[in-house]
């Protein structure tokens, strides 16, 4: 068994999500990152699978630019409406 647990401290106020996952769905997780990643360097002019650690830290890692990367989307889109609903009708006669 694994549990995944998101906490934010906001300083003032403190949430926390967490969720368990059985230890075959951890080690799905786990081989499907470590095939999705790629091999390492290894040092030595070689290749190597990523350790579990590092496969973990990946994934960490993936959720933290996702959501910067769905942020910045929203807030793109949402510049784009408002520059959009800024422009004025051509009146023609």
């Amino acid at each position: 068994m694994g549990t995944m647990t998101i906490t934010i401290d906001t300083g003032s106020d403190t949430y926390t999500h967490s969720r368990t996952v059985s230890g075959a769905s951890l080690t799905r997780l786990a081989t499907a990152y470590k095939g999705l990643l790629g091999r390492v360097d290894d040092g030595a002019g070689g290749e190597r699978d990523m350790t579990d650690t590092e496969v973990m830290e990946a994934f960490a890692n993936g959720f933290f630019d996702g959501t910067k990367a769905n942020v910045l989307r929203y807030e793109q889109s949402e510049a784009g409406k408002t520059a959009s609903d800024g422009i004025t009708e051509i009146s023609m006669t």
